[in-house]
């Protein structure tokens, strides 16, 4: 008998892998259309969002998506106008 609780397929203490993401779930976690991920994701449009292609499906990693997010980041900007 095996113990449920060992993840067979990786190997004893072996991390199980994370679901991955699909572009619906990416746009609608960036609040961008699905066309927006794939053109970011193919290399058509900068800024470049990794992705894992498997074949003409695009699957992404959560870790990746919140790099993107993070990398995107824009400092304030200063006003124009002083406070006296």
């Amino acid at each position: 008998m095996t113990d449920p609780t060992i993840d067979t397929h990786h190997g004893a203490g072996a991390p199980a892998l994370e679901k991955l993401l699909d572009v619906f779930q990416v746009a609608e976690l960036l609040a961008v259309s699905p066309d927006w991920v794939r053109s970011h994701a193919n290399g058509n449009r900068q800024p470049a969002l990794r992705c894992v292609s498997l074949g003409k499906l695009l699957r992404f990693r959560r870790a990746d998506v919140e790099a993107f997010i993070e990398s995107r980041l824009t400092a304030p900007k200063k006003s124009k106008f002083r406070i006296m």
